[in-house]
Protein backbone atom coordinates (compact mmCIF):
# COMPACT_ATOMS: atom_id res chain seq x y z
CA UNK A 1 0.00 0.00 0.00
CA UNK A 2 1.09 3.73 -0.85
CA UNK A 3 2.33 5.52 2.13
CA UNK A 4 0.08 8.16 1.07
CA UNK A 5 -2.83 6.03 0.66
CA UNK A 6 -4.06 7.22 4.11
CA UNK A 7 -3.34 10.58 3.85
CA UNK A 8 -6.02 10.62 0.22
CA UNK A 9 -8.21 8.48 1.68
CA UNK A 10 -9.02 10.98 5.11
CA UNK A 11 -9.42 13.92 2.04
CA UNK A 12 -11.65 11.78 -0.02
CA UNK A 13 -14.16 11.17 2.97
CA UNK A 14 -13.97 14.63 4.18
CA UNK A 15 -14.66 15.76 0.34
CA UNK A 16 -17.57 13.34 0.41
CA UNK A 17 -18.88 14.37 3.83
CA UNK A 18 -18.84 17.71 3.42
CA UNK A 19 -21.07 16.61 0.00
CA UNK A 20 -23.37 14.79 2.08
CA UNK A 21 -23.65 17.30 4.58
CA UNK A 22 -24.81 19.57 2.12
CA UNK A 23 -27.45 17.28 0.58
CA UNK A 24 -28.70 16.39 3.74
CA UNK A 25 -28.79 19.87 5.64
CA UNK A 26 -32.53 20.80 4.70
CA UNK A 27 -33.59 17.01 4.48
CA UNK A 28 -35.86 17.02 1.02
CA UNK A 29 -36.55 20.23 0.95
CA UNK A 30 -36.41 21.81 -2.63
CA UNK A 31 -33.12 23.37 -2.11
CA UNK A 32 -31.41 20.05 -1.53
CA UNK A 33 -33.30 18.47 -4.08
CA UNK A 34 -31.76 21.38 -6.40
CA UNK A 35 -28.06 20.30 -4.12
CA UNK A 36 -28.03 17.22 -5.15
CA UNK A 37 -29.04 17.72 -8.87
CA UNK A 38 -26.89 20.40 -9.72
CA UNK A 39 -23.63 18.88 -7.39
CA UNK A 40 -21.14 17.34 -9.53
CA UNK A 41 -17.66 16.34 -9.45
CA UNK A 42 -15.23 18.55 -11.17
CA UNK A 43 -11.93 16.93 -10.73
CA UNK A 44 -10.34 13.81 -9.80
CA UNK A 45 -6.60 14.25 -8.32
CA UNK A 46 -4.73 10.99 -8.61
CA UNK A 47 -6.28 7.52 -8.06
CA UNK A 48 -9.35 8.70 -5.73
CA UNK A 49 -9.38 12.21 -4.47
CA UNK A 50 -12.56 13.57 -5.35
CA UNK A 51 -13.19 17.65 -5.63
CA UNK A 52 -17.15 18.21 -6.33
CA UNK A 53 -18.41 21.70 -7.11
CA UNK A 54 -19.71 22.32 -4.18
CA UNK A 55 -16.79 21.79 -2.32
CA UNK A 56 -14.87 24.22 -5.07
CA UNK A 57 -17.38 26.76 -4.49
CA UNK A 58 -16.57 26.66 -0.51
CA UNK A 59 -12.79 26.92 -1.06
CA UNK A 60 -12.98 29.81 -3.11
CA UNK A 61 -15.31 31.52 -0.64
CA UNK A 62 -13.05 30.43 2.52
CA UNK A 63 -9.71 31.82 -0.01
CA UNK A 64 -11.92 35.11 -0.47
CA UNK A 65 -12.84 35.62 3.22
CA UNK A 66 -8.68 35.17 4.01
CA UNK A 67 -6.27 35.21 2.06
CA UNK A 68 -2.94 32.57 2.07
CA UNK A 69 0.45 34.57 3.60
CA UNK A 70 1.99 32.19 0.23
CA UNK A 71 2.15 34.59 -2.91
CA UNK A 72 1.13 31.60 -5.56
CA UNK A 73 -2.11 31.00 -3.25
CA UNK A 74 -3.18 34.59 -2.55
CA UNK A 75 -2.49 35.39 -6.31
CA UNK A 76 -6.43 36.57 -7.46
CA UNK A 77 -5.00 35.15 -11.03
CA UNK A 78 -4.70 31.72 -10.47
CA UNK A 79 -7.55 29.60 -10.73
CA UNK A 80 -9.09 28.30 -7.79
CA UNK A 81 -9.68 25.12 -8.88
CA UNK A 82 -5.79 24.45 -9.98
CA UNK A 83 -4.80 25.43 -6.38
CA UNK A 84 -7.50 22.99 -5.04
CA UNK A 85 -5.88 20.44 -6.94
CA UNK A 86 -2.40 21.43 -5.81
CA UNK A 87 -3.18 21.24 -1.87
CA UNK A 88 -4.71 17.87 -2.65
CA UNK A 89 -1.38 16.76 -3.62
CA UNK A 90 0.33 18.87 -1.32
CA UNK A 91 -1.35 17.06 1.41
CA UNK A 92 -1.08 13.52 -0.33
CA UNK A 93 2.58 14.16 -0.31
CA UNK A 94 3.19 15.92 2.98
CA UNK A 95 1.29 12.74 4.58
CA UNK A 96 1.52 12.68 8.92
CA UNK A 97 5.42 13.69 8.34
CA UNK A 98 5.29 16.28 11.64
CA UNK A 99 7.44 19.13 9.91
CA UNK A 100 4.45 19.53 7.17
CA UNK A 101 2.02 20.03 10.15
CA UNK A 102 0.67 23.08 11.57
CA UNK A 103 0.03 23.46 15.48
CA UNK A 104 -3.55 24.40 17.03
CA UNK A 105 -2.51 27.82 16.83
CA UNK A 106 -1.89 28.19 13.20
CA UNK A 107 -5.18 26.80 12.62
CA UNK A 108 -6.63 28.69 15.29
CA UNK A 109 -5.75 32.08 13.73
CA UNK A 110 -6.52 31.11 10.04
CA UNK A 111 -10.15 30.48 11.67
CA UNK A 112 -10.19 33.70 13.05
CA UNK A 113 -9.15 35.24 10.22
CA UNK A 114 -12.14 33.60 7.88
CA UNK A 115 -14.65 34.42 10.93
CA UNK A 116 -13.75 38.20 10.63
CA UNK A 117 -13.56 37.92 6.92
CA UNK A 118 -16.74 36.56 6.74
CA UNK A 119 -17.92 40.23 8.07
CA UNK A 120 -19.51 39.59 11.30
CA UNK A 121 -20.60 36.46 13.24
CA UNK A 122 -24.36 36.10 11.66
CA UNK A 123 -22.54 35.92 8.20
CA UNK A 124 -20.21 33.36 9.30
CA UNK A 125 -22.79 31.34 10.79
CA UNK A 126 -24.91 31.74 7.45
CA UNK A 127 -22.11 30.54 5.40
CA UNK A 128 -21.59 27.45 7.33
CA UNK A 129 -25.31 26.80 7.26
CA UNK A 130 -25.59 27.45 3.18
CA UNK A 131 -22.35 25.37 2.65
CA UNK A 132 -23.80 22.55 5.11
CA UNK A 133 -21.00 22.68 6.95
CA UNK A 134 -19.77 23.13 10.30
CA UNK A 135 -16.79 24.64 11.84
CA UNK A 136 -15.06 21.51 12.13
CA UNK A 137 -15.50 20.61 8.88
CA UNK A 138 -13.61 24.08 7.92
CA UNK A 139 -10.79 23.32 10.01
CA UNK A 140 -9.80 20.21 8.30
CA UNK A 141 -9.84 22.35 5.12
CA UNK A 142 -7.72 25.13 6.91
CA UNK A 143 -5.21 22.35 8.08
CA UNK A 144 -5.39 20.71 4.66
CA UNK A 145 -4.45 24.48 3.10
CA UNK A 146 -1.88 24.88 5.96
CA UNK A 147 -0.07 21.54 5.40
CA UNK A 148 0.38 22.89 1.64
CA UNK A 149 1.93 26.36 2.54
CA UNK A 150 4.27 25.04 4.80
CA UNK A 151 4.94 22.55 2.39
CA UNK A 152 5.89 25.47 -0.19
CA UNK A 153 7.44 27.30 2.10
CA UNK A 154 9.86 24.99 3.25
CA UNK A 155 10.63 23.54 -0.22
CA UNK A 156 10.23 26.86 -2.13
CA UNK A 157 9.85 29.90 0.16
CA UNK A 158 13.19 29.60 1.47
CA UNK A 159 15.36 29.80 -1.88
CA UNK A 160 13.23 32.60 -3.33
CA UNK A 161 13.28 34.95 -0.28
CA UNK A 162 16.88 34.70 -0.03
CA UNK A 163 17.28 36.07 -3.92
CA UNK A 164 14.31 38.87 -3.23
CA UNK A 165 14.15 39.36 0.75
CA UNK A 166 11.62 42.57 0.50
CA UNK A 167 8.55 42.11 -0.26
CA UNK A 168 6.84 43.26 -3.37
CA UNK A 169 5.55 42.43 -6.78
CA UNK A 170 9.56 41.00 -7.68
CA UNK A 171 9.09 38.68 -4.39
CA UNK A 172 5.79 37.59 -5.78
CA UNK A 173 6.65 37.20 -9.18
CA UNK A 174 9.72 34.53 -8.66
CA UNK A 175 7.59 32.79 -6.17
CA UNK A 176 5.33 32.46 -8.34
CA UNK A 177 7.62 31.13 -10.98
CA UNK A 178 9.45 29.34 -8.48
CA UNK A 179 6.22 27.63 -7.37
CA UNK A 180 5.21 26.22 -10.62
CA UNK A 181 8.54 25.03 -11.41
CA UNK A 182 8.97 23.03 -8.46
CA UNK A 183 4.71 21.79 -8.48
CA UNK A 184 4.87 20.48 -12.07
CA UNK A 185 7.12 17.84 -10.72
CA UNK A 186 4.68 17.54 -7.89
CA UNK A 187 1.67 17.16 -10.17
CA UNK A 188 3.21 14.52 -12.59
CA UNK A 189 3.50 11.82 -9.56
CA UNK A 190 -0.61 13.00 -8.87
CA UNK A 191 -2.24 13.01 -12.52
CA UNK A 192 -5.65 15.27 -12.38
CA UNK A 193 -8.54 14.29 -14.71
CA UNK A 194 -11.04 17.29 -14.94
CA UNK A 195 -14.50 15.65 -15.57
CA UNK A 196 -16.40 17.48 -17.91
CA UNK A 197 -20.25 18.00 -16.93
CA UNK A 198 -21.26 16.46 -20.71
CA UNK A 199 -19.10 13.26 -18.81
CA UNK A 200 -21.56 12.89 -16.27
CA UNK A 201 -24.62 12.99 -18.18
Amino acid sequence: MSPHRPARRDLRLVTLLAALLGLLAGGLTERAAAAELTDRVVSVVGDDVVITLSELAVEEALRDMARSPVPPFRDEARDTLTLVEDVRILRALAGDIRIFQPDDRQVSDRMDALREGAGDVGLWRRFLEDSGLTEADVERLVRGWLVAEITVRRNVGLNVLDAHPEPGPAQDAAYGAAYDSWMSERRAQFPVRRVDEQEVR
